[in-house]
């Protein structure tokens, strides 16, 4: 089975790919797969599958254009699209202590190096990081790298000087985040990644993540459900063109609604092929600035950047029913540019809802959107994942000093659940007089569990 080596080295430069941050473009990606797929990595088969049959057909579900070609060239529109099968990444140093297991609270200090304190997306995975603290009774130190890539450099050497025997790294960038990560390697303390991507090939335990193109397939779905058998004219509203976030969620939503055309109008496609048909067809959105599918009864008309801001929600909206007042679906980024969104059909005199445009959103859980999700006036959005990611960073580092469980061959992201918001699950999200939602944190994994489930999937 030695052919699994270049199979499994790209796999992991699709790996690197999955999910990045707010502000962060492709260019870091694409230049970081580059490097993860000329790198040999070891083992032959595929860790944690014994069954060699199961192997091959793993390997060979790899060699599927979305994963072997789309998520590498086009990395873009595609984070969050989580390959087959991940190679082992146990001989990676990754700064866990010989000593792990053995600490006690008191004598247990983790760092969370903030990128920034206003704006409430990070404040969430600091309030995150705090109830963990809380829960396994240990100190966190934040110290905040006040919106700059320099400051995220000063901030963790000050958490490294102050002793932390784990960091959060949350900087803005793959190529910061890989740095701080090998900075802590380096000095013998253990990193995640809190909200934000950083490089597998570093020696991040993990990166606690939200799924940025399986959120927004979910949502997709659902607005097809709503509006099955009826012609979906849609517009987007983008951060802005490149952002990496945002267009994997475009071409997500674009995703949930040709996986449910295709089993409501019996096309006959794989969902894997549904999401290459969604990727070519965002492709030609970013190429042209619109699309049309006869075959899904779907097309995007208009796309605007609104800098993951209401205001730019708005204006974006506007320039879109000028143009087009028959648009039935409005593609939201975020929950502000939603919001946003909405406050321009209403002064355009769209009707929201039933009967006229639903606006449905992948991330944040805007408690203003969810208020407006429960009047009907807004389909559904996803919740951002950053209190439950930051929980999930602190006590995964908790659990390594204070319980000895072995961080050292983790899955590169652990990404957060997610599911659309609806009034049926809204109980779980809801909380008044909060800004945003706050989600249930996510258990770590294995690279051997995960293929070994993938497997089974097969199997079944």
């Amino acid at each position: 089975m030695k052919k699994s080596k270049k199979i499994i080295s790209l796999l992991v430069a699709v790996s690197l790919l999955t999910t990045m941050v707010p502000g962060c473009g492709c260019g870091s990606a694409e230049k970081s797969a580059k490097v993860a797929a000329d790198t040999e990595v070891g083992g032959d088969g595929v860790v944690g599958v014994d069954d060699t049959a199961l192997a091959e057909q793993l390997i060979e579900a790899a060699k599927n254009p979305l994963y072997a070609d789309f998520c590498i060239n086009d990395p873009t529109c595609t984070n969050g699209i989580l390959p087959p099968v991940y190679d082992s990444r146990a001989g990676i140093d990754k700064a866990v202590p010989e000593d792990a297991g053995s600490y006690t609270p008191d004598k247990v200090k983790i760092g969370y190096q903030i990128y920034m304190y206003d704006n409430d997306w990070f404040t969430e995975i600091a309030e995150g990081a705090k109830a963990a603290a809380e829960d396994y009774g240990v100190e966190l130190v934040i110290v905040s790298a006040e919106g700059t890539d320099e400051g995220c450099l000063r901030a963790v050497e000050n958490l490294v000087t102050q002793g932390c025997q784990g960091i959060l790294l949350n900087a803005v960038s793959l190529d910061v985040n890989n740095k701080l990560a090998n900075m802590c390697t380096e000095a013998g303390v253990m990193s995640v990644g809190a909200g934000i991507m950083v490089g597998a090939e570093t020696g991040v335990l993990t990166s606690c993540t939200t799924n940025n193109f399986g959120s927004a397939m979910s949502c997709g779905d659902l607005l097809a459900q709503k509006l099955s058998g009826e012609h979906i004219k849609a517009a987007c509203s983008l951060s802005y063109w490149g952002e990496t976030n945002a267009e994997s969620r475009m071409a997500g939503f674009v995703a949930g609604v040709f996986t449910y055309r295709n089993e409501e109008m019996n096309l006959g496609y794989t969902e894997t092929e549904c999401k290459v048909k969604a990727v070519e067809f965002w492709e030609e959105v970013r190429k042209n600035g619109s699309a049309s599918s006869e075959e899904f009864d779907f097309e995007i008309c208009s796309v605007g950047e609104s800098n993951n801001t209401e205001e730019g929600g708005q204006k974006t909206a506007e320039n879109a029913f000028t143009a087009h007042h028959d648009i039935n679906a409005f593609f939201a980024n975020n929950d502000f540019e939603g919001v946003g969104v909405t406050n321009g059909a209403r002064n355009m005199n769209i009707t929201l809802g039933e009967g006229g445009c639903w606006v449905v959103s992948a991330n944040d859980g805007y408690i203003k959107a969810l208020d407006m999700i429960k009047d009907g006036e807004y389909l559904t959005t996803c919740d951002g994942g950053s209190y439950a990611n930051g929980y999930t960073a602190v006590a995964l580092l908790c659990d390594v000093l204070l319980n000895g469980y072995d961080a050292n061959d983790l899955t590169p992201l652990t990404c957060s659940a997610y599911e659309p918001i609806t009034n049926e699950n809204m109980d779980k999200y809801y909380i008044a007089g909060a800004v945003l939602s706050r989600g249930m944190p996510s258990e770590t994994q294995s690279i051997s569990k995960y293929n070994k489930e993938q497997a089974e999937a097969i199997s079944n």
